[in-house]
């Protein structure tokens, strides 16, 4: 026996069994014990190894032993991918009864990977042509190959002979992390740029639509650094720019004249462009030349040999056959010709419309089983009806029949035949042929089901499927249902355990031609239960916390449903990066079944800093730092800060991700502010904490509370408004508002489409005096739609309203809405759409704002936006202030960075009032909306 085991174990790589070379005994021996010894690691890994490995084990103990249930484990336990040697020590085979040791060498685990010297080259991108992922384990023998990959990727990005070097560095038992050193060195410069070939445009203009091109307007601009990668992309857009401009013969070949000693490539483009394609059409009575056109592939194909061309001819004809005309013709003839110069190549589109054929009515008959009307919904030859004009369409026509047919059967009917005439009358003065289309049907006969038996199974799972299957006695037999019970039975027993069942369904005839019985042949199989789920990657993150929502049991039925359900949970948490999970054991069949989950973590730590300029608040600068998974619990605490030039926020927080395991977001924080808003003669001093919860329900609809206890404090900046100094006593706020977001918005960056809506109502208690006392309502408005690839329209609206709840109706400054500014109103300054008698911003209890805005992509990552803002505020009262719609328009630039759009924008007052001046000019980071 143990001549057969080291036979079979010398070819399992990792592993090295080593057995005595006694004569195998006739009797087998019987397992008294099986230990494990973990020969490495921290105690948290060793004891989670040691638990798996005993699971998995397939040798029992108080049973004889079996050297393919050694094998089966010793296999089992290298796909784990933990252990990177497993070691069966010598036995006595003699011996009635033998102790089974292994032991089990964990490999060395990644827990860090550092990229120095990667820049331009993000380290994402270094990282990933690489085997390292944190979390899994370390082999040595990949070490060459992962050089020889970073390398081919910095040539790939321009670089001549860079240098990597990849160090482990020991971290903790059986730990590491990976230290990747890039040396760059030095980088192909594109010295020169050369067209040949090029008449009907300059080589600066072709130059601009490269990215591989580099504006030399500065002195020390030596060059852009060539990338393989980006030069094919030039030819390519190179291509697509002389096919649009109507070239579609154009042929680009490039080649590099590479000189590595000057370290600089030069870029050598010949372009034959072929004669430039004028294209018209006529004949064309029923569409317009702007659509035929859309069925042109040249600019975008090309025309090789005409064969693009005749395609283009072949979707017209398409188009017109779809609209009833089946006798339709088009043709083409083609002239070579010049102008000025210039090879132009004449394509003059010939359409003979001819007749147009179209359906006055369609009808079925022989349909006595089934009501005509639920017949016709299958139909796609229709007659005309309100914007329809029932073209008659030979393919569908066809296709119809067979629509109807499959209606039938599915409807179990046999033998079931459908045949379909039209008779034409006389073509019209308008050269339209109006037709009756009947079909005409031979119902055949109506199968149907007496009786469903299931062999094989117990009698509780034969109640269960019978409220499960579709296909009962009394019911019509359709061989698809049948199927689709089929899959359902398997399904059913994959959710008890049984996940290898083999089920087949038997059709049985019976003397009468319209009667047939079911029977579903049933091997149930093995069933299969769970032996654990066991995850391994996480160095901070708590199993506990990985494995919350889990549901599966151990030495349970087996639940795939409740496997797929575990991989969403675990891949929703927020410091897990990635996961990926095993199943194994089912591949051989086994009995039962190991679940691994393989997670790479987020890094926990971040310091993150900006520093920018807007005209809402002149320059800011702003840090944020915390980590991410605070003690392992999937929680992040934060510290940040602003300061600007309206004054300064500090807040201190934590957020919990899945709080009470409901996947409710809650963060509690304090924070501590001073601003003063532009243009306002009034600042505000808060302190106060506030903890919020945050849920997802469906898809796009989060709902939301927050509580907050606010110390406020409103003080004057000026002397200019001379209010009743009670408004500037220190108020305790508490407050409780209720919220929700519904966002179907495609990206907060650039959003090109979608929906997007807020509101929220916050009832707001003085608890000192007697001033804050009111519910704010407030609702947000945005609609994004792209009506053309290069044009977006972005709509905003606003609506807001304080409601009194107290006895005193005076409210301080700092709770009124205020509008104009860059985020609202455009032309006007911050906070200055109304203006008292003092010259102050006016603030009211009402806001109502819009805004409409065309974004238009002019190419180079600029954009030109134009937009109308209107906005107004109500219930001021301050005596002389006229509280109607103000209306602006304007324009501008924004230039699209990877993190948004930096923008200058101009707004226009288009009703301004008496001595206010014409507009403003505002500077922004981002979309304002």
């Amino acid at each position: 026996m143990n001549k057969k085991i080291m036979l079979v174990l010398a070819a399992i790589s990792l592993c090295v069994p080593v057995f005595a070379d006694n004569n195998i005994n006739s009797t087998t021996p019987v397992v008294r014990s099986i230990k494990i010894q973990i020969l490495a690691g921290k105690p948290e890994r060793r004891e989670k190894l040691e638990k798996m490995a005993l699971k998995m084990i397939r040798c029992k103990q108080g049973k004889p032993f079996s050297d393919t249930a050694l094998l089966a484990s010793i296999e089992l336990l290298k796909q784990t991918s933990q252990f990177s040697q497993i070691d069966v020590p010598d036995q006595n085979w003699d011996a009635a009864f033998i102790d089974i040791v292994f032991r089990l060498t964990p490999t060395t685990l990644i827990r860090d990977i550092k990229v120095k010297g990667s820049f331009p080259v993000f380290k994402e991108d270094v990282i990933n042509v690489t085997d390292y992922t944190v979390g899994n384990s370390f082999n040595k023998n990949s070490l060459e190959k992962n050089i020889k990959s970073i390398e081919a990727l910095y040539k790939k990005n321009g670089y001549i002979d860079p240098i990597v070097k990849i160090n482990p560095e020991q971290t903790g038992e059986l730990e590491l992390a990976i230290l990747i050193s890039v040396e760059k060195k030095e980088f192909l410069k594109i010295n020169k740029i050369e067209f040949h070939g090029n008449k009907n445009f300059a080589d600066t203009r072709l130059k601009m639509k490269m990215k591989s091109y580099e504006l030399p307007i500065f002195l020390w601009s030596k060059g852009e650094r060539s990338i393989q990668e980006d030069i094919e992309k030039d030819m390519k857009k190179l291509l697509t720019f002389y096919r649009k401009k109507g070239f579609a013969e154009v042929v680009i070949k490039h080649h590099l004249e590479r000189n590595d000693q000057a370290a600089t490539i030069g870029i050598i483009i010949n372009i034959d462009e072929g004669p430039r394609y004028r294209i018209t059409f006529s004949g064309n009575h029923q569409f317009l030349t702007y659509t035929l056109k859309k069925d042109l592939i040249l600019s975008t194909k090309g025309n090789s040999n005409d064969f693009e061309l005749k395609k283009s001819l072949r979707n017209i004809k398409k188009r017109y056959e779809q609209a009833g005309y089946k006798d339709c013709r088009v043709n083409f003839t083609a002239k070579n010709i010049e102008e000025a110069g210039s090879r132009i190549r004449d394509i003059h589109i010939i359409i003979e419309e001819n007749t147009r054929y179209l359906v006055r009515s369609s009808i079925i008959k022989g349909s006595e089983s089934i009501n005509e009307k639920e017949l016709k919904k299958e139909l796609l030859t229709l007659e005309k009806a309100f914007l329809y004009d029932g073209p008659f369409v030979d393919n569908k026509f066809h296709d119809d029949t067979k629509a109807v047919e499959s209606y039938y059967i599915n409807q179990g009917f046999v033998d079931t035949k459908v045949t379909g005439n039209i008779f034409w009358d006389k073509k019209n003065e308008a050269g339209i042929v109006y037709g009756d289309v009947i079909f005409s049907v031979n119902e055949g006969y109506q199968k149907t089901i007496t009786k469903v038996s299931f062999q094989g199974l117990p009698d509780q799972f034969e109640k269960d499927l019978g409220q499960i299957i579709e296909i009962r006695p009394g019911k019509p037999f359709v061989k698809s249902l049948v199927q689709k019970d089929r899959m359902a039975i398997l399904s059913y027993l994959a959710e008890k355990g049984y996940i290898y069942a083999k089920v087949e369904a038997h059709v049985k005839p019976e003397t009468e031609k319209e009667t047939c019985s079911i029977e579903f042949h049933i091997d149930k199989n093995t069933h299969v239960t769970a032996a654990g789920v066991w995850t391994f990657g996480n160095f901070r993150t708590k199993d506990s916390v990985l494995l919350r929502h889990n549901i599966i049991t151990d030495d349970e039925s087996v639940s795939l449903n409740k496997f797929f359900e575990l991989q969403k949970n675990i891949r929703n948490i927020n410091s897990i990066e990635k996961a990926e999970f095993k199943l194994l054991g089912i591949k051989e069949n086994y009995d039962q079944v190991f679940f691994i989950a393989d997670v790479e973590e987020k890094k926990p730590y971040f310091l993150e800093a900006s520093l920018g300029y807007d005209t809402a608040r002149d320059t800011y600068f702003s840090v944020s730092l915390g980590d991410k998974n605070f003690m392992g619990m999937n929680r992040e605490l934060f510290l940040g800060a602003e300061i600007s030039g309206i004054g300064y926020e500090t807040i201190l927080g934590i957020k919990d991700f899945d709080f009470l395991s409901q996947y409710i977001l809650t963060q509690l924080s304090v924070y501590a502010s001073q601003e003063e808003l532009k243009n306002q003669g009034f600042g505000s001093r808060k302190y106060g904490s506030e903890l919020s919860f945050e849920k997802e329900f469906f898809r796009y609809l989060k709902l939301g509370t927050s509580f907050n206890l606010e110390s406020r404090e409103q003080y004057p900046v000026s002397t200019s408004k001379g209010v009743d100094s009670e408004i500037y006593v220190t108020r305790g706020i508490a407050t409780i508002t209720p919220f929700l977001t519904w966002s179907t918005v495609d990206s907060f960056i650039k959003p090109t489409e979608g929906f997007y809506f807020n509101a929220s109502a916050g009832y707001n208690k003085d608890v000192l005096e007697n001033l804050d006392n009111f519910i704010k309502y407030r609702a947000k408005a945005k609609y994004y739609f792209q009506a053309f690839p290069k044009l977006v329209l972005a709509f905003q609206g606003m609506y807001g309203f304080i409601q009194n709840i107290g006895t005193d109706s005076r409210l301080p400054d700092d709770q009124l809405f205020f509008l104009g500014g860059i985020s609202d109103v455009r032309g006007f300054g911050e906070n200055e759409l109304f203006i008292d008698s003092l010259g102050d911003p006016a603030g009211g209890k009402t806001q109502i704002a819009g805004t409409i805005e065309a974004r238009i992509d002019l190419g180079m990552n600029f954009e030109l936006p134009v937009f109308l803002d209107a906005g107004s505020l109500k219930d001021t009262g301050i005596e002389g202030i006229n509280e109607k719609f103000k209306f602006t328009v304007g324009t501008g630039i924004r230039y699209m960075t990877p993190l948004g759009p930096v923008g200058l924008l101009y707004g226009y007052k288009l009703n301004p009032d008496d001595n206010e001046d014409s507009g403003q000019f505002h500077f922004s980071i981002g979309y304002t909306f």
